[in-house]
């Protein structure tokens, strides 16, 4: 997320799209009301009528899996309308980079070039440059094979009608999408998106994120006051957890998770810091090898040293084989997976293809879960159809404490790492995660201490959060931020060995720092906890509501990243009524928020070259936003392709679905003949995720006490369907029973002639609790994203017939 919540309040245009935030995200939404009541536009795109398409100023349905075709009709409106921030895209993006010729040639058949191995070869995705290697840029943007003009030329394809005849949204609807909020491209305006689930679980989720950074980008909306593309989270710390490396292909702070080939702490190294010939790129990335070297220092203390690689060889390496949650359940189910720990989650109902998830549970030796209540993923051994004497599985429940009863930090969907004091003692015998992985860590020592195959790793782990009770929780923050370990200079400045390192500036690779994650340097300093502060600016100093006093944002406290993309070259804001940071001449310094690199603007007052200046997209090795991104598996643009389980061809192309995902289980993927009715997930706010922490709660799952799904009063006329009724949802995964609500406010989709249903239904249900019900998540397919592997949770076929059972026995002890 580039900006906060607080920010959302300066958007002159607001577009929520995968997203119902006015439910499901209601403290993001509370800005969103004090920008409209400031007269911001606010543009709802959802399959159904939400409650926030219910306050919006314009309302656009599109069936699910459509995002690209919509957003791209847009993007060839601005660009086809000159409704672009043309400084903007000159200065601070990568539309004048001038790319291999061959590009424009070897897009075909919706394919951008060569795929081997399931994997694009990416010959021709390369940029042309000079022979002292810095990339060949065409600042008037005119070069035919500048970025620029194959963006035009891609994305002229993507017309007001044929997006129509693919969503079903009417074409004269995106229209009026698309002339609100490209009336932001004024340096002055802004504009911001916000987005979730909806947007992300699909298998090209990535790329429609990526529609959304070309369309804000042409518009010059990041960097800036009320832009930016806002990821709403759906749980309270899940930007901290990712920050922190809870998926499997990173370490904390973003550095990747070492591969096989990465044989020693230089090949990793050189394999992961990018390389960057021009001088006027930050290329931050380039300090690789500080925040490595400093993580290692966190993890193993004295016994990393550089003769020993600063214990890199400790670290697992990762080969060939995918650890995201699908290839996880795939790996249990054929027994190579022998034990899971599961810490806050519940598969058993959250899981893609959720009844063959469970039964790869019953191929475990053994399985670890801590939690409130019992789930359905601790009972899985007992679920309605197991024979619990067929499942040799050994199941260990181990009671948590809530969030309200333990000490520590979370981050928020805005970066801000907010601190929290235990509110109540957690009840009987449940323990915070802390408290459980400590006693597990001291046991593995304890007996890795008496032997074992390797066990340095663990023996010669650098734990010590205290001795007694709980563990000491601002030790581990403390130890997050980063230690000098031992008396050193850096930057003209004296440090003592022992002292907290200010800032990640400061961190070195030569051993003599330590960092738990970079990104989290400066959090847990020695002026204290800035995570714990809670002093809220005057609004006649802070008109933007940076809040800079008001707990602590990675990186470095700054609230909106990339912020010297709001000025100019000159570095005058964009904005001047509502400034990120603005360049002091006289001072010679950035003012406003804390600057994205401290380096003085491209240019002097007087226009001229500034030759210490760098780009404003530090984080990118060619210091420029990517309109043309070479980084992603599926390609450079966003391109439209259907879902893989679709009841229509794709319009644009002769490729159906995304040709670099990895399709887990071919034999069941519904036929659109059998099951010709679009599906998709989603919340409501009486029950939260899972549902293990709602449907414990009377009040709670007494106002939604069972699974229901939406469905439009013209699909309910033609199956013969009343209000109230229970009807069978099933696709190639299975079928479950539901109740039936008839609504308007979903309605028919006509794609290319053809009139297509939808349905929406809630997965918060499962078989353990007071309220209990099927699962939507036993319909859903194992098949995600090709970039990141999230689930295809939102798009996938069914038929619905009336009549069937509901679950309403609970199996929970």
């Amino acid at each position: 997320m580039t900006n906060h919540w607080i920010d959302i309040a300066h958007s002159d245009c607001i577009m929520v799209i995968g997203s119902n935030a006015a439910e499901n995200h209601p403290i993001s939404f509370k800005w969103v009301m004090k920008a409209k009541d400031k007269g911001a536009k606010l543009i709802s795109i959802d399959p159904r009528f939400t409650r926030t398409s219910a306050v919006a100023d314009i309302y656009a349905p599109l069936r699910s899996g459509t995002d690209i075709a919509f957003v791209g009709a847009i993007i060839n409106y601005a660009l086809n309308n000159n409704r672009i921030q043309k400084d903007y895209l000159v200065t601070h993006t990568n539309a004048g980079f001038v790319v291999d010729s061959r590009f424009a040639k070897n897009f075909d058949a919706g394919k951008f070039g060569q795929i081997k191995d399931n994997k694009y070869t990416k010959k021709t995705w390369g940029y042309q440059k000079s022979a002292n290697g810095i990339i060949k840029k065409d600042t008037t943007l005119r070069n035919k094979n500048c970025v620029f003009q194959l963006l035009k030329k891609h994305f002229s394809r993507y017309t007001f009608e044929k997006a129509s005849q693919i969503t079903g949204c009417p074409a004269e609807d995106i229209q009026r999408v698309a002339e609100a909020y490209c009336a932001t491209y004024r340096p002055e305006k802004s504009a911001t998106i916000m987005y979730a689930m909806g947007t992300t679980q699909h298998t090209h989720g990535t790329q429609n994120i990526r529609s959304y950074v070309i369309l804000q980008l042409l518009l010059g909306n990041i960097g800036v006051a009320g832009g930016g593309i806002n990821a709403l989270r759906g749980e309270s710390n899940v930007q901290g957890s990712t920050d922190h490396a809870l998926l499997f292909h990173i370490i904390p702070g973003y550095l990747k998770c070492p591969m096989a080939d990465n044989t020693s702490l230089d090949a990793y190294i050189k394999k992961w810091k990018p390389v960057s010939k021009d001088p006027k790129s930050a290329n931050w990335w380039q300090n690789y090898s500080k925040y490595m070297v400093s993580l290692l220092k966190a993890f193993w203390g004295d016994h990393a040293t550089g003769v020993n690689e600063f214990a890199y060889q400790y670290l697992p390496k990762r080969g060939a084989a995918n650890y995201s949650h699908i290839a996880l359940f795939e790996a249990m189910e054929a027994g190579e997976i022998k034990g899971l720990f599961v810490l806050g989650q519940n598969p058993a109902v959250g899981g893609p293809n959720a009844c063959r998830e469970r039964a790869a549970l019953e191929k475990l030796d053994w399985l670890v879960a801590a939690d409130l209540w019992e789930t359905e993923t601790i009972a899985f051994w007992k679920r309605p159809g197991a024979n619990p004497a067929d499942i040799k599985t050994e199941v260990f429940v181990l009671p948590a404490a809530t969030s309200v009863e333990k000490e520590g930090s979370i981050a928020n969907s805005g970066r801000w790492a907010q601190w929290r004091y235990l509110a109540a003692h957690p009840p009987g015998d449940a323990k915070s995660d802390l408290w459980m992985l400590d006693r597990l860590h001291k046991e593995l020592k304890r007996l890795y201490s008496q032997g074992g195959a390797f066990p340095d790793p663990i023996i010669h782990l650098n734990w010590d959060y205290g001795n007694a009770g709980e563990p000491d929780v601002h030790l581990v923050a403390k130890e997050i931020n980063g230690y000098f370990l031992r008396d050193v200079t850096v930057k003209d400045k004296k440090f003592k060995k022992g002292t907290l390192v200010p800032s990640f500036a400061y961190l070195l690779d030569d051993g003599s720092t330590s960092s738990g994650n970079w990104l989290y340097c400066a959090s847990y300093t020695e002026k204290g906890n800035m995570m714990a502060r809670r002093k809220a600016s005057d609004p006649k100093e802070d008109p933007i509501g940076l809040n800079p006093e008001w707990s602590w944002c990675w990186p470095v406290n700054r609230r909106i990243i990339y912020n010297r993309a709001s000025c100019n070259a000159k570095g005058e804001p964009w904005a001047p009524h509502k400034p990120v940071i603005r360049y002091d001449r006289k001072a010679r310094k950035w003012v406003g928020d804390v600057p994205d690199g401290g380096w003085p603007p491209l240019k002097k007052a007087n226009g001229a070259r500034d030759s210490k200046a760098k780009y404003s997209f530090i984080m990118r090795k060619e210091g420029h936003a990517n309109l043309f991104a070479q980084s992603l598996v599926d390609g450079p643009f966003p391109e439209h392709y259907e879902p893989l389980e679709s009841p229509v061809d794709n319009l644009m192309s002769a490729q159906q679905y995304n040709p670099v995902i990895k399709i887990w289980q071919p034999d069941k993927i519904g036929d659109r003949k059998k099951y010709p009715i679009v599906a998709t997930t989603y919340r409501v706010t009486e029950h939260w995720q899972a549902g293990a922490m709602t449907r414990n709660v009377p009040w709670l799952s007494e106002l939604v006490p069972e699974p229901f799904m939406e469905m439009s009063r013209e699909l309910a006329k033609e199956k013969g369907i009343h209000n109230g009724d229970i009807v069978t949802v099933s696709t190639a995964r299975g079928e479950i029973g539901l109740r039936a609500l008839v609504t308007r406010r979903l309605k028919p989709f006509k794609t290319n002639g053809k009139m297509i249903h939808q349905i929406g239904i809630i997965w918060h249900f499962g078989y353990c609790g007071i309220a209990c019900g099927k699962s939507a998540n036993e319909l859903t397919p194992h098949v995600g994203d090709a970039n990141t592997m999230i689930p295809e949770f939102k798009a996938f076929l069914c038929d619905v017939q009336k009549g069937g059972a509901l679950c309403k026995t609970s199996v929970a002890s």
